[in-house]
């Protein structure tokens, strides 16, 4: 290790200065806005002709995630408790619908080869909505920070499943459910699309279409969600509660997300 020799503050003697050490973010990337002011979620301009492709993989995985969304969604409209919460879910649903048939549309065709083959989940994927599918009550994973509901934060039974009931004491089925979508699914999806736009030739127009469109979809639901979400947060340690259950399904695809 190097150890630099600056001049003493005090005199004309010299003082040795340890180099730092690595960190853990020392591999990660500069992000991009310090590049070019680029953030995230600006999917920006799509690479020129000699771009690399996108990986048939990637939309495969993408119209996946749409269409479990599709059933997932349209499955709660059903028994929402919240009016304005069940539009807003009928709404994503269609939308989420529509993404997994246009993303169909740009899977590659290739003699002997089965488009459908690609479609499949992204790892951590499948786990993770099928958690937010059923909500933290009927996957038995606590919600509550400890002490919120009980001694050991335990899930309040006497509430589970019930419609408009609370998770746990504190999150509503419908704060769990717009918990999941708003500030887990959606960020990462769209996030999901801005990355693979960047890797577009600009020549695959149909494909730049088609994701430019998806992408603007998913951010103005991503905000629409979001804004209901705070909607439902008032009670008392039900922000605690949301974060305590959103920490949980990230803790499923973080490590694995979409490639």
């Amino acid at each position: 290790m190097t150890v630099p020799v600056v001049p003493s503050a005090h005199g004309s003697g010299a003082r040795a200065v340890p180099a730092p050490e690595p960190t853990p973010c020392d591999h990660l990337p500069i992000s991009a806005w310090i590049v070019d002011g680029t953030v995230p979620g600006d999917p920006g301009p799509v690479a020129g002709s000699a771009g690399i492709p996108v990986p048939d993989p990637r939309i495969g995985e993408l119209r996946w995630i749409e269409h479990r969304l599709f059933e997932m969604v349209g499955g709660w409209v059903g028994d929402e408790p919240c009016p304005p919460a069940r539009v807003l879910l009928s709404v994503l649903a269609r939308q989420h619908g529509d993404h997994a048939a246009l993303l169909a549309e740009r899977l590659p065709v290739r003699a002997g080869a089965d488009p459908d083959a690609l479609t499949v989940p992204a790892p951590g994927w499948p786990g993770m909505l099928a958690h937010l599918a059923v909500g933290p009550n009927a996957a038995g994973e606590p919600i509550d920070p400890v002490g919120a509901s009980g001694a050991d934060g335990g899930i309040d039974a006497g509430t589970a499943g019930e419609k408009g009931g609370h998770a746990g004491g504190i999150l509503t089925v419908t704060a769990a459910r717009l918990v999941g979508l708003g500030r887990v699914v959606l960020p990462r999806l769209a996030t999901a699309y801005a990355r693979t736009l960047r890797g577009v030739a600009a020549a695959d127009a149909p494909v730049v279409r088609a994701l430019r469109m998806v992408h603007t979809d998913t951010r103005d639901a991503w905000g629409a969600v979001e804004a209901m979400v705070e909607q439902h947060l008032g009670a008392v340690g039900a922000a605690a509660a949301a974060a305590a259950w959103q920490g949980h399904l990230e803790g499923m695809v973080t490590v694995t997300r979409l490639r």
